[in-house]
């Protein structure tokens, strides 16, 4: 096995993967190049039905502090996670991104604004946004109030990897450079994020050849026996995954 490869499956041990047989409520896949409408596996009803984003929201926290110059992929923050140990530590963007600290983006939350974070969240496309704000702001790290389709997020991903995003294409690259995840085979660049809350699991990303071809890939899981382990299993399973030929739309 090769060192990416070892590395990521410590992490999905670490996370708790386990031996049960998984049902997969959707998977959308799309290439780039590509058709735009994604591949859609499981059940298609859930593709627009709209979820927490749990902390794929953080996304958006990263591009809004990106956008307002509140910091950078260099960033470093004191944090005391539950999971940390020893705490507190010190984590960069990326692995703060990575395992979705939220006392990370808590610290961040509190540089912006509510009217911010929504704006950002409209501008992006980025899920339905709620008439009321969170009463608590940490809430913001699961993204309130707004939920958002598994095909929003695709769409999200897609203008991302392309910079059609409505932000500076230096905020974009910026997003990018944290969301970078183990690799595990050479010439491909995983980038992506996991979110779990409300018993919706999510792994949102990217895969990027070396000749600059790209998987997009959103998995949203909700079956009982569901967790991030296995939403992240899930992701890398459809790297490879060859995808059927486009079926003929009667004229």
């Amino acid at each position: 096995m090769c060192k990416t490869g070892f590395y990521l499956a410590t992490l999905l041990l670490a996370w708790g993967l386990g031996q049960g047989t998984l049902r997969a409520d959707v998977t959308l896949l799309s290439d780039i190049p590509g058709a735009e409408v994604p591949y859609i596996s499981g059940d298609e009803t859930e593709a627009e039905k709209a979820f927490s984003p749990a902390s794929t929201f953080k996304m958006i926290i990263a591009l809004t502090v990106f956008e307002q110059k509140i910091a950078t992929p260099e960033t470093e923050l004191t944090c005391q996670d539950a999971h940390l140990s020893p705490k507190p530590q010190v984590l960069k963007f990326q692995k703060a991104m990575q395992d979705s600290s939220n006392d990370f983006f808590r610290q961040l939350v509190d540089k912006l604004t509510d009217e911010q974070l929504i704006e950002m969240a409209r501008r992006c496309e980025f899920g339905t946004i709620p008439a009321v704000v969170p009463k608590d702001r940490k809430d913001w790290s699961h993204g309130g109030g707004i939920r958002v389709t598994p095909l929003q997020e695709h769409r999200f991903l897609r203008k991302l990897i392309r910079g059609k995003l409505p932000v500076s294409v230096e905020s974009q690259k910026q997003l990018m450079a944290v969301m970078a995840w183990p690799a595990v085979e050479a010439g491909v660049n995983v980038y992506g994020k996991t979110g779990s809350y409300e018993k919706t699991y999510w792994f949102s990303g990217l895969a990027v050849k070396a000749g600059g071809a790209v998987r997009v890939i959103t998995v949203t899981l909700t079956a009982d026996d569901a967790n991030r382990s296995r939403a992240i299993q899930r992701f890398y399973d459809q790297i490879k995954r060859v995808l059927p030929a486009p079926t003929a739309i009667p004229q």
